[in-house]
């Protein structure tokens, strides 16, 4: 029975990180009909066809756009020259896979960097526990591309360049230093990478040090100067969200039942399994504080940690803005977790693996339910331009048929009011406008409910993902 064991452990331990890759990319593949890459790939389309990337807010139609920093639709305007445009949705979503997985795996080198100790033999049965289980929300928004994660990406691979190849030219350190800083394009929260690195330079007061700081300030705020100066952009990724408020204490409870039950259950787990030693992981992590004060990890983690559960506060914010606050930690959690025992580690990794791939049963139905919806807006709509309100989880199935229109977003339309698209204010106004000849748009309970409820409307398709819709007598 052991050697049994001992071969399928070894085999599993070989497959392990490839067979995380392929649930997490057919997991992926679920968010198609999900707006955090559909905004950025309408703001995208629009900048292609020549229409205002970023509508003026006086404008006649107000379509898709990202409330992030636009980056990953600069991404998206690149991927149209090198994708054909049935596969753009696909192909990004795919490339999000990979910058997930290599963010989970650029955690083993962080972690290295901090305890020169650390050897990795847990890396990746105590990574896949807290990107799949106590991280589950984060992974479940980087999949789709949420920004974060590639520009923090991207941000810690500049640093481990800086670290890795060594030179004497203050040139290339600055010129480290505005690579640093411009990936600020992808996310504002990545202000939080800079003010770190600035107050480690400071505090080291290395020639280095201070030029690669030089050069990110002047390249991040060359991007804020950018985006300020050209207006619509900054309305849309800094102004309309200035004025969004905060949770309630109960609202934030709420949003983070799931989230904080796991989180606490891991918790008491190892305390439960360590409670012996508790001591010495206080000193182990004591000696690490120590050993890093002159490098810059731990400067910039921890206040892209916080920056993260801050976030989580805000209206609009949710459990997946902790859960990255607790993956950014994820170095420490592996220093910390060397001395739990192998073996358990790995049975809690099947288990997790396991929940994981449940979950990957749903993909073929959301997959065939989107194709659906596109195929039916290809022969449904005669006439779409001008006339077409659409919402952003949607966006894949219009955007052909759409393109080079103009069209109305109700999505855009709530970030505008200050409300939220499930209280069917804006569906209700369209509804009444008569420039609107089609609706394609989410199946949310109060849309269907105001979609049947008009004598003005007819219903042409529903399934679980949206409702098509037009105007009576065309």
């Amino acid at each position: 029975m052991r050697e049994l064991w001992n071969y399928s452990k070894t085999v599993y331990e070989k497959i392990l990180p490839f067979f995380f890759f392929l649930v997490i990319l057919m997991q992926s593949l679920q968010h198609i009909p999900r707006w955090d890459l559909l905004d950025q790939i309408a703001v995208a389309d629009r900048f292609v066809s020549e229409i205002e990337a970023y509508p003026a807010i006086d404008s006649n139609y107000l379509g898709g756009v990202s409330v992030y920093f636009p980056g990953v639709a600069l991404i998206g305007v690149l991927a149209q020259k090198l994708v054909p445009s049935d596969f753009l949705v696909v192909s990004l979503l795919v490339f999000a896979t990979i910058v997930t997985f290599s963010f989970i795996f650029i955690q083993k080198i962080i972690t290295s960097f901090i305890d020169k100790d650390y050897i990795g033999t847990n890396f990746w049965p105590m990574i896949i526990i807290i990107s799949g289980l106590v991280a589950r929300d984060w992974l479940y928004y980087s999949i789709e591309f949420k920004p974060d994660t590639i520009a923090f990406l991207l941000g810690f691979s500049v640093l481990i360049i800086s670290r890795k190849v060594e030179s004497h030219s203050y040139l290339y350190h600055f010129f480290l230093g505005l690579i640093f800083g411009s990936i600020l394009i992808f996310k504002q929260q990545y202000i939080a990478f800079i003010l770190g690195y600035a107050f480690f330079a400071l505090v080291i007061r290395r020639a280095r040090e201070i030029l690669f700081l030089f050069g990110a300030l002047t390249a991040s705020s060359a991007v804020v100067f950018c985006l300020w100066y050209l207006e619509t952009p900054w309305f849309w990724t800094v102004e309309i969200l200035a004025d969004d408020g905060f949770l309630g204490p109960l609202e934030w409870i709420d949003s983070h039942l799931g989230f904080g039950f796991v989180l606490c259950a891991g918790f008491l787990c190892f305390v439960l399994i360590r409670r012996g030693h508790i001591i010495d992981d206080i000193n182990k992590v004591s000696g690490i504080l120590k050993e890093n004060i002159k490098k810059p990890w731990l400067y910039i983690i921890l206040p892209a940690s916080i920056a993260a559960f801050l976030g989580s506060f805000k209206v609009g914010g949710n459990s997946g803005n902790t859960a990255l606050s607790i993956m950014l930690l994820s170095p420490l959690i592996l220093i910390l977790s060397q001395r739990l025992n192998y073996n358990l580690l790995l049975l809690a990794s099947i288990v997790v693996m396991t929940l994981n791939i449940k979950s990957v049963a749903n993909t073929p139905r959301h997959v065939q339910e989107i194709i659906q919806v596109r195929a039916y807006v290809e022969d449904a709509i005669i006439d779409g331009c001008g006339a077409t309100v659409i919402g952003s989880n949607v966006y894949y199935a219009v955007r052909d048929k759409l393109s080079g229109c103009e069209y109305e977003n109700y999505w855009t339309h709530s970030l505008l009011n200050n409300s939220n698209v499930s209280n069917g204010y804006e569906i209700s106004s369209f509804i009444h406008d008569e420039r609107i000849k089609y609706f394609v748009i989410e199946n949310l309970p109060v849309n269907l409910k105001l979609l049947k409820g008009s004598a003005d409307i007819e219903l042409l398709f529903v399934n679980d993902i949206a409702i098509v819709a037009q105007r009576k007598g065309l």
